[in-house]
């Protein structure tokens, strides 16, 4: 039965009644005493009224706009201050696209509390005017109500940023332009024309830009409308710049500078300056682009103080390119301080965009993702879809250099949706494009590349298209889709000879002779392989031109010409290691040496793969293997002398103009003759060779390894010396005892990094035996010599060795001293025991006393002191009373890391460090050490950048944390870790373990280690050798994790 509303709501009491309808009086007038308190809080805007304001820079000001008689139009005129409005109930600023010298309009239908504030920041005070009137007024009858509703409308869509709002703002402004226009040339037909010419570079179409520009500027007289002149040619010359017309767009800039003289708009004539400096910078020429920043700073602090953090920004990226961190990091650091001083976040966002993608290329990982994550949080909280997109992709960019495919695939996924709920294509495609670079996928990948070659292609992105089809010819070759792959390659070279860019040039050119080789077509494979040579010389882009040679190496191997092979790898080597000459990224250090490594592994293939290998191949293949194949540095330190910066920079110039990437805005290569790219080339061999002259003299650390036959005359009878090689089919081993020099067949670096990994991981029985059977010829061949030296080669770092079980059935430790050096021996005197003398004092980080330290310096950079929650350590102290039973107390003291110091009593002494190891494998950069500090629960942390010895480094560190050996694993690189930092800052010998160790049996092991050296100091192999044998001795092989992990890692080379 249905019930009725009488019947729900029984008739209210007399004492109900009259509250509601105290409730309803309540409810009447609360707008009106809402609208009393703002109308004496804030000025109010009413028909025919207006009103003149001065705030603050960085403050809002907020005007209340009573539109009860009727619709306003709301007029806020900037006064060289590009401000942003915004109504009550919007859901973001509006902003008109001309820049600081329009208006703000806003079409009022009821009430409006109006926000007006300075859309960037530093600004000393925001002037502006504000006027309204009605539509029905004599300035409303103006222009149809449609117009001045589209008029405000459009400046709302301009406000939002995104390629949808800017599409539907054009096209209500063109609308609005048409019929202004109708009325003849005027301040308002200009602005409009000016508006509608930027939001078409905002979207990318340029040349529709440069149009507009045009159309403008025939319309100005050069005597009274040179503020116009200046903000048109400023803004043609952006578009220009965007098209790599760069001479066309300093023409531009320079003429922008010239009528922008009489400072009518200063803040354009300013940006001009800076723009001219952007060219420089894209010409390669960076140090004159540095300097050019540095002069227009000031001139910006003065004329457009609210926009200086534009060229801090651009010179931090001069600064970067030219090798100058500090300059780079003051300037980057000095604009995100002030974009923090503002209220516009979106800002501060983009800087620290800027610092995590400086960052990321300097290998600072850790900084780069807080930086990218505060940046990704700030542009989500203001709902900024297309910057939201740019730090997803700049995040997982980072996770795929790390090797975290999860990671990364997370983030470039993330920003393929906030892209697609943008609807901007632009950003979808640059969100698709980064995906398809990880993608395992090769189908997937092919139809994401082949939609964004598309999307450029429509837009006429040429430079970018060709890229995008180059990548989907190496995914369809990847797929043996013959034909769909030299589609693509013909789209490429076709969309390459728009842009000559001669880097996918020289790509397409080296896919094809793969393919060529693969048919066995080897003349068209030299040819191509020589025009991929001839384009990536010209363009000094060194990775590319070792692909290149090595596909003719393999080419020439095909034609049964080995010698040209191997003298075409040693070329493509050499060439590498110049190229690392210039200061580049960890990454690209890292990517160069993976390169080293493809190509040393086709060497040691053809002097090391026959059946019978005779002694000269395997000299001639030592020679080469360690002449090249070393760890990366890190980025390459900017050299002291001022003859050696000067050519660094003239060097990085002109690479930059050889490899057409000039423009670090644009992805549009420039087209140079080639005469002149024949004469950049001469001077740049002339630089090389000059740069070589000066870094021969006094190359020390550069002496080449010993030959095999000056290793063995330096071998005692129970000596051998074992240089590993992993390779992508099969491995190896040198082994050199006093009498002969023998190969070692093992398997391929895959077969043996899997044991590896799981032994690491696992340490137990079974992955201890499986390691052992893989490496059993090697064991077989070294029998059962006393004293072993290992150079090892990738991550057999990582390599329990002294736990190696022998066919025999006796663990390696139980007859041998096994030694692990950095590099190859280049001194007789390195293949000696390294000990300590007599006596020695140690010096130990990670137990303060109370706070106060017996060894301690004032001065030097304080590590930072940290709150995190770390597992408490209680056996560090016990370790430390343990040494001091050992040594006896006058020998140990408790030391400060934070100001590093010697002990006085000797040359020659130890560190001992105990605490928490931070080697991560994924993040080495950010390795550190987590060492006990005096008050509880607190811990000094420090760093590989914080280590520095002085003249005294300890001759010998105990490094007694978890993973000190490890650090981050690549498939052809050792790890970095923090046993090999300490070799960097000095130490002659390292104590460290591949894998976490259990705090006691780490104190426990320490004893053992310190009552052998101090027994016998004289030869530290042998005392860590006879402390694990002890420990075998004592719990059996049920036990070997807890000392097995050790290794002794000495310095080498």
């Amino acid at each position: 039965m249905a019930i009725s509303r009488s019947e729900a709501c029984p008739e209210a009491s007399p004492l109900a009644r009259a509250a509601m309808a105290l409730a309803l009086l309540v409810f009447t007038i609360m707008p009106v005493l809402t609208t009393f308190a703002e109308a004496a809080e804030h000025p109010v805007l009413s028909a025919g009224s207006r009103v003149a304001r001065s705030v603050p820079g960085d403050s809002e000001d907020r005007l209340l706009i009573d539109a009860a008689a009727g619709p306003l139009v709301v007029v806020v005129e900037q006064r060289g201050i590009d401000v942003v409005v915004r109504c009550d109930k919007d859901a973001h600023d509006r902003n008109s696209p001309s820049g600081p010298w329009s208006s703000e309009i806003v079409v009022v239908a009821e009430r409006c509390l109006l926000t007006v504030r300075a859309r960037s920041l530093g600004a000393p005070t925001l002037d502006y005017r504000a006027r309204a009137f009605a539509l029905e007024s004599d300035e409303g009858k103006r222009w149809p109500r449609v117009i001045w509703e589209q008029w405000a409308q459009a400046y709302y869509d301009s406000g939002a940023d995104d390629a949808a709002s800017l599409a539907r703002a054009l096209a209500k402004l063109r609308e609005v332009e048409r019929v202004v226009a109708a009325r003849g040339s005027t301040e308002e037909l200009r602005f409009l024309q000016f508006g509608n010419a930027v939001l078409l570079r905002r979207m990318d179409k340029h040349e529709e830009a440069l149009a507009a520009y045009d159309t403008l500027m025939r319309g100005l007289d050069p005597q009274s409308h040179t503020e116009w002149l200046t903000r048109a040619n400023n803004g043609k010359g952006l578009s220009l710049r965007e098209l790599d017309r760069l001479d066309e767009a300093d023409r531009a800039f320079a003429d922008a500078v010239r009528y922008g003289r009489d400072r009518k708009d200063p803040y354009e004539w300013v940006s001009a300056k800076n723009n001219r400096c952007l060219v420089l910078h894209s010409y390669g020429k960076l140090a004159a682009a540095r300097d050019c920043y540095i002069a227009v700073i000031p001139e910006f602090r003065t004329y457009a103080p609210n926009h200086v953090a534009a060229p801090m920004l651009n010179l931090a990226a001069a600064a970067d390119t030219l090798g100058e961190p500090n300059l780079a990091l003051k300037n980057y650091r000095a604009a995100l301080e002030l974009r923090r001083g503002s209220k516009d976040r979106s800002n501060v966002g983009l800087v620290l965009l800027n610092l995590a993608n400086y960052e990321s290329k300097i290998g600072a990982w850790p900084d780069a993702l807080e930086h990218s994550l505060e940046a990704q949080q700030i542009f989500e909280a203001l709902g900024d879809r297309l910057r939201t997109v740019y730090v997803l992709n700049l995040r997982g960019l980072i996770y795929s250099e790390l090797r975290e495919p999860a990671r990364a695939r997370e983030y470039l996924e993330q920003a393929v949706r906030v892209a697609q709920e943008s609807g901007d294509r632009g950003a979808i495609a640059r969100a698709r494009s980064a995906l398809a670079l990880i993608e395992t996928d090769d189908r997937a990948a092919a139809a994401a590349h082949r939609e964004v070659a598309e999307y450029y292609v429509e837009i006429g992105r040429n430079g970018v298209a060709g890229q995008e089809w180059m990548l989907l010819a190496e995914r369809l070759d990847a797929l043996g889709d013959t034909a769909g792959r030299d589609a693509a390659l013909a789209a490429c070279e076709a969309q390459l000879k728009i842009n000559a860019g001669r880097s996918y040039q020289a790509r397409v050119a080296t896919l094809r002779g793969r393919v060529a080789l693969r048919t066995g077509d080897l003349v068209q494979a030299r040819h191509y392989a020589q025009q991929a040579i001839e384009w990536r010389s010209q363009t000094r882009e060194i990775d590319g031109l070792s692909a290149a040679r090595l596909l003719l190496a393999r080419i020439a191997r095909r034609a049964g010409d080995d010698d040209a092979a191997l003298t075409e790898i040693e070329r493509a080597l050499g060439e590498l290691q110049r190229g690392e000459r210039v200061p580049s990224s960890p990454v690209l250090a890292a990517n160069l040496y993976d390169r080293r490594i493809e190509l040393l592994d086709e060497a040691m293939e053809i002097l090391l793969g026959r059946d019978v290998v005779r002694d000269a191949a395997l000299q001639q293949a030592w020679t080469l293997k360690w002449k090249y194949a070393r760890a990366p540095d890190a980025t390459a330190k900017a050299p002291v002398a001022a003859g050696e910066v000067e050519l660094l920079d003239e060097l990085r110039a002109k690479v930059m103009q050889l490899s057409g990437k000039q423009n670090t805005g644009s992805s549009v290569a420039r087209t140079t003759p080639p005469d002149v790219l024949t004469g950049i080339a001469q001077r740049v061999e002339v630089i090389e060779s000059q740069l070589d002259a000066r870094r021969a003299h006094g190359a020390e650390s550069a002496r080449p390894a010993l030959g095999l036959a000056e290793i063995r005359a330096s071998l005692g009878p129970d000596d051998v010396v074992v240089g590993l090689s992993l390779g992508a089919r099969a491995s190896g081993a040198w082994v050199s005892t006093a009498t002969a020099t023998r190969w070692v067949t093992l398997p391929g670096r895959a077969e043996l990094i899997a044991p590896i990994k799981d032994v690491v991981s696992r340490q137990d029985r079974s992955s201890f035996e499986q390691l052992s059977t893989v490496l059993a010829p090697l064991l077989i061949a070294v029998g059962h010599s006393r004293r072993v030296l290992i150079v090892p080669d990738g991550p057999s770092y990582l390599i329990p060795f002294a736990a190696l079980r022998k066919p025999d059935g006796e663990l390696w430790v139980e007859h041998s001293s096994i030694e692990l050096l950095s590099r190859p021996p280049s001194l007789p005197s390195q293949l000696l025991p390294a000990g300590l003398a007599p006596e020695f004092p140690v010096v130990v980080w990670g137990s303060e006393a109370g706070g106060r330290f017996e060894v301690a310096q004032q001065g030097g950079d304080p590590i930072f002191r940290s709150g995190i929650v770390l597992a408490d350590l209680p056996a560090v102290s016990v370790e430390m009373r343990s040494m001091k039973r050992v040594l006896g107390g006058r020998r140990v003291f408790s030391g400060d890391p934070r100001a590093v110091a010697s002990p006085s009593s000797t040359a020659q002494w130890m560190l001992h460090v105990a605490g928490h190891g931070i080697a991560s494998g994924m993040h080495p950069y950010a390795a550190a050490l987590a060492l006990p500090a005096s008050v509880p629960g607190s811990f000094t942390f420090v760093t590989g950048h914080s280590l520095q010895f002085g003249d005294r480094p300890p001759t010998v560190v105990f490094v007694n944390v978890c993973e000190g050996l490890s650090g981050r694993l690549f498939e052809t690189q050792p790890p970095t870790s923090l046993a090999s930092l300490f070799l960097q800052v000095g130490a002659s010998a390292v104590i460290a373990a591949s894998w976490p160790i259990d705090d006691s049996r780490a104190a426990r092991f320490a004893e053992q280690v310190y009552s052998e050296l101090d027994r016998s100091p004289v030869d530290l192999g042998e005392a860590v050798a006879r402390a694990q044998r002890e420990a075998l001795r004592s719990g059996g092989t049920r036990h070997m994790r807890n000392w097995a992990g050790y290794s002794v890692l000495r310095t080498g080379g």
